[in-house]
């Protein structure tokens, strides 16, 4: 394995979780878990080269989780990448294009709204 991707759907020490994430668990608790999962991989995978990352649109490049799994991704010395659905590589925290969007951008048909109506 060279490349492990990794995608982030929420970050548990966002305060939208506070009360629901078990008993004992601390904003920290998640995120450590997962650099522990991470740390793991690292070190079982020697062939490991990249470590993509990738995130729901409600997810911030710059939640904890995130910025710990970029962290500890630099740490080990692997490469860091992120994933398309974000589109972190660009400016700002504006989504990417993924799948039939990217199709559809590339034809030139993003951006237009068009209605369809489908009787079956």
């Amino acid at each position: 394995m060279h490349t492990l991707k990794i995608f982030v759907e929420c970050d548990p020490s966002d305060n939208v979780f506070a009360g629901f994430r078990g008993k004992n668990a601390s904003e920290d608790t998640y995120k450590y878990f997962c650099l522990n999962l991470l740390q793991g991989i690292i070190e079982q995978v020697p062939s490991l080269e990249t470590v993509e990352v990738d995130a729901f649109p409600g997810v911030k490049k710059d939640a904890a989780l995130v910025t710990a799994l970029k962290r500890k991704t630099e740490e080990a010395g692997k490469r860091l990448a992120w994933g398309p659905l974000r589109g972190w590589e660009k400016e700002g925290d504006e989504p990417g294009l993924i799948g039939l969007e990217k199709a559809m951008a590339g034809m030139g048909l993003g951006g237009v709204s068009r209605v369809v109506e489908v009787r079956a």
